[in-house]
């Protein structure tokens, strides 16, 4: 397995569920960080295919001259939470576009008036997914583009891109009062930014994300979440690689969410 950054829970929480159903599946799992970095997923790749391994399992993988020559040589591999840079991969993730229209339709139905979305300047197709259902939602509901607040930010910190992008957000003309965030860590930096601007949360503005690991239970009560079931991704994983080492199809699995 090779992940994009395990300091994020919801990437440690697949990583854990898959190497728990390779294990019970007569499988070891090797895991490597590649901290979003594509030279450093190439090396990772590189020393994976010396080693011969039965199987690869990218996790948020980054478009890299190595994923195209992975992608291209045939071997098994099931991209996850992203598709694959290169084309149709096999994939286990969710309908990101659908879950985004979600969360629109969530703040339609609550009255919100007036509507933001904060993303990664440089997302990921999971990323742009997301943004890309939420703004199409919003539109069949009324609004117009110019009435919906975006705000993006720099660099692969989720938790700075919430907090760069909440500076812009609260300190315009008009101030959200729903938003969503693409991913928990983005809705913390946005809520810091809030309560630096005074601003209750969820009173004067609902904040919704798009992942809701267990770990919004402890740190983040007042986050809303579209709950994604990383937990169960392992099985689903490792189903889809029993089927590419028999030679039959596998081509992606969507997970079911709840709105937490």
């Amino acid at each position: 397995m090779i992940a994009a950054n395990l300091d994020n829970p919801a990437m440690a929480t697949i990583a854990s569920s898959t190497e728990a159903a390779l294990r019970e599946a007569g499988y070891v799992m090797v895991l490597c960080d590649t901290h979003d970095r594509p030279e450093l997923q190439d090396e990772y790749l590189h020393a994976m295919r010396a080693q011969m391994v039965s199987g690869y399992v990218l996790v948020a993988a980054v478009p890299s001259p190595g994923l195209s020559e992975l992608s291209a040589s045939g071997v098994p591999v099931v991209f996850v939470n992203r598709r694959d840079p290169n084309g149709n991969g096999p994939f286990v993730g969710i309908d990101d576009c659908a879950a985004g229209a979600r969360v629109a339709d969530y703040f339609a139905d609550l009255g919100r008036r007036a509507p933001a979305v904060v993303f990664p300047r440089l997302g990921s197709s999971a990323s742009r997914d997301r943004v890309a259902g939420f703004l199409a939602r919003l539109r069949e509901r009324g609004w117009s583009d110019e009435a919906i607040i975006r705000a993006d930010g720099e660099g692969r910190s989720h938790l700075q891109i919430g907090y760069d992008a909440g500076a812009r957000i609260f300190g315009g003309s008009e101030t959200p009062d729903a938003i969503l965030c693409v991913s928990d860590q983005i809705a913390y930096g946005v809520n810091r930014r809030a309560l630096e601007h005074g601003l209750k949360i969820p009173g004067d503005c609902e904040l919704v994300s798009i992942d809701g690991t267990p770990l919004n239970h402890w740190v983040a009560p007042w986050l809303k979440s579209i709950e994604i079931p990383y937990a169960v991704y392992g099985a689903e994983i490792v189903t889809g690689l029993q089927l590419i080492w028999r030679g039959e199809a596998f081509g992606e699995r969507l997970l079911p969410c709840k709105f937490g």
